[in-house]
């Protein structure tokens, strides 16, 4: 059924869009987002590469609505096959929430004192040298001049 509205500045006729054009956005939206997500991922691969810190990549990001709905139930089927944490892919591993207990210092001790996790949405870097955090740590309060800084006694 072919419905149209007036359209109130020209006074035209406007067309509905039936429900073949509904479908069709309905169907292409899931593509057009899991392409956002592979150019996204790529970028910020393409970053960290630049940088020359090691990468860990990650398909989705942790706070994905729909990962969340979903990685109970999808950890839940991997936790039933009784593997051992390290046999399972590092593109899975990184996804479950509390990872860094699993994991412990073993990415570091594998790819060095700084990496990056990259994930389409985020670039998480992962420092463990007592030195570098230091140095990150005190950057903002070198770098803001004194009456900028906030009171010690603000909580």
């Amino acid at each position: 059924m072919n419905s149209a509205i007036l359209d109130v500045a020209t006074l035209q006729p406007t067309r509905i869009p039936d429900r073949a054009m509904w479908l069709q956005l309905l169907l292409l939206s899931p593509l057009l987002y899991l392409a956002w997500n592979i150019l996204s991922l790529r970028r910020n691969i393409a970053k960290c590469r630049s940088m020359g810190v090691p990468v860990v990549w990650v398909p989705i990001d942790h706070r994905n609505f729909f990962w969340m709905l979903i990685q109970g139930y999808v950890w839940d089927v991997i936790d039933s096959y009784n593997r051992p944490w390290s046999s399972i892919p590092t593109y899975i591993r990184f996804t479950r929430p509390g990872w860094q207990f699993y994991e412990r210092g073993d990415t570091h001790v594998k790819l060095g004192p700084v990496w990056a996790l990259v994930t389409p949405a985020n670039i998480l870097f992962h420092v463990s040298d007592p030195k570098a955090i230091d140095a990150i740590v005190n950057y903002r309060k070198d770098s803001i001049p004194q009456a900028e800084q906030p009171s010690k006694h603000c909580y």
